[in-house]
């Protein structure tokens, strides 16, 4: 990819910290002590401290834990769905909400999107109809649906909040081609799979296409007022003919687009499974009304959310840690009671500080994994008072944006003897440079001459002689940037 330059530097340092055995402590995890032991601590940017910690006790493990200092003003939250950017591919919705890739390959997308990432983690649990979970990003709304995991999400003045909340939207119709008779109908979800007797709105997404079959009916729409939204009003003007009612694959460009099958789909044309013609309605032996161009329907949103300022959301399950007392989480999952590799987002209550970890598992006498209460206490003693599980097993998996280097050891690839193998996933979350903010090489100092030859030199100060991907020191002459290869 092109290189991506991050800002302009003033001075020639880097602040990094590594040490062996920085500390040592025993922490108290659900009733058992482990001997807690800072193997190494680096400041990764202004803000963010990353220190890998071994834990001896009934069991060993190695948890690679990212604190960030909220109050900085120097560092963000992102979340990022890999995604299909090739609009000739059309990718059906059934293949693109399983479009996965791995986390250096996301990386590549969070900077595109106009990101300066630092670090980042695997995100949420995934099946054969996507990710569980809803989820946001930079305000906008990636998945959303009435049924869900719980959610871990920030607002835009960077305040967290997680647990499970009901999302429910109503729509509205008036057909003008039959009296204006009027109905309602329960959309289920936003930008997801749409199954049998849903009603989904899909929003304009270049290079994705719907992936309606041939029993599904849509109708193109324009946003005439509101916004697609958890909360609030929107109102939609339909600009089909109806004889376009029956279509496959909708693209989305410049449209939204009304998705429905079987209630769903009745409720949009009078049609169901593929019939051509609207069907009768045995209750008044008219045809069932259909919308056709230039009918408005409205779309009512509510949730159980308190907050509607949602920056970033993701999905996960279940939440660990609430004000400072872990949480009973045997019956959440039937794999939360053994011992696996995890990864966790945490936060205080009072939002100055979140986390970020990674816990590896799979590997006997080094690092054996833990439970989902372990994880809770781990966290807590690393003075969260809030936790929340991402997806783990092969999927846990952190990475050093500066470097494309993956820190911690995720299991896919231990048969091979293969310790950084990358697991492709569903989303991913980021944390990232704010404008303005640092990625802990802001000290660096140009030396020599003005017309001087290009040098590179990675996060710790050591000069590259041919660097290939990730995040380097760049000094022509003078001048000094921060690049992304």
């Amino acid at each position: 990819m092109k290189p991506y330059y991050l800002k302009s530097l003033s001075a020639f340092a880097i602040a990094a910290i590594a040490a062996v055995g920085l500390s040592a402590e025993v922490w108290v995890i659900d009733g058992k002590n482990y001997e807690k032991t800072v193997v190494s601590e680096q400041e990764m940017a202004d803000g963010v401290i990353h220190r890998m910690i071994k834990l001896s006790g009934e069991t060993q493990l190695e948890v690679q834990l990212v604190e960030i200092d909220m109050t900085s003003g120097a560092v963000d939250f992102y979340t990022n769905k890999s995604r299909n950017v090739d609009p000739e591919l059309k990718l059906k919705v059934s293949e693109d909400r399983l479009y996965k890739k791995t986390l250096s390959e996301q990386m590549e997308e969070v900077i595109e999107a106009g990101q300066k990432p630092i670090v980042g983690v695997n995100g949420d649990f995934f099946s054969n109809y996507g990710s569980l979970g809803n989820q946001f990003s930079n305000g906008t709304i990636v998945r959303c649906d009435i049924s869900s995991y719980p959610v871990w999400y920030m607002t835009d003045d960077y305040r967290f909040n997680m647990g499970k909340f009901q999302f429910r939207a109503k729509a509205h119709a008036v057909y003008s081609a039959c009296g204006n008779v009027e109905d309602q109908y329960s959309v289920r979800s936003i930008n997801n799979y749409r199954d049998a007797n849903h009603l989904t709105i899909f929003t304009p997404a270049p290079g994705r296409s719907t992936g309606t079959n041939k029993y599904g009916y849509e109708l193109y729409a324009e946003l005439i007022e509101g916004e697609v939204a958890i909360k609030g009003e929107c109102k939609f003007r339909i600009v089909d003919n109806p004889e376009t009612h029956v279509r496959k694959d909708s693209p989305l460009d410049d449209y939204y687009v009304l998705s429905g099958h079987g209630d769903g789909g009745l409720f949009l044309t009078g049609k169901w499974d593929g019939s051509s013609e609207p069907l009768i309605d045995p209750r008044t032996q008219k045809p069932y009304p259909y919308l056709v161009a230039g009918d408005i329907v409205d779309v009512t949103f509510t949730t159980d959310i308190p907050d509607s300022n949602i920056k970033e959301m993701i999905g996960g399950n279940p939440v660990l840690l609430l004000d400072g007392e872990v949480q009973d989480t045997d019956n959440a999952l039937d794999h939360l009671v053994v011992n696996e590799p995890r990864t966790c987002i945490a936060y205080t209550s009072d939002n100055t500080k979140a986390f970020i970890a990674v816990v590896d598992g799979r590997r006997p006498g080094e690092s054996e994994g833990c439970t989902s209460r372990q994880l809770a206490w781990i966290m807590k003693n690393a003075g969260a008072e809030n936790a929340f599980n991402l997806d783990g097993g092969g999927s846990s998996c952190m990475l050093d944006a500066r470097t494309n280097k993956v820190m911690n050891k995720p299991t896919d690839g231990f048969a091979s003897g293969i310790y950084d193998m990358q697991r492709a996933v569903q989303n991913s979350l980021w944390v990232v440079a704010r404008d303005g903010g640092s990625s802990g090489i802001d000290d660096i100092k140009a030396e020599g001459c003005i017309d001087g030859p290009v040098e590179y030199y990675n996060l710790q100060g050591v000069k590259v002689e041919n660097p290939s991907s990730g995040l380097f020191i760049r000094r022509c002459g003078s001048e000094v940037t921060k690049i992304v290869l």
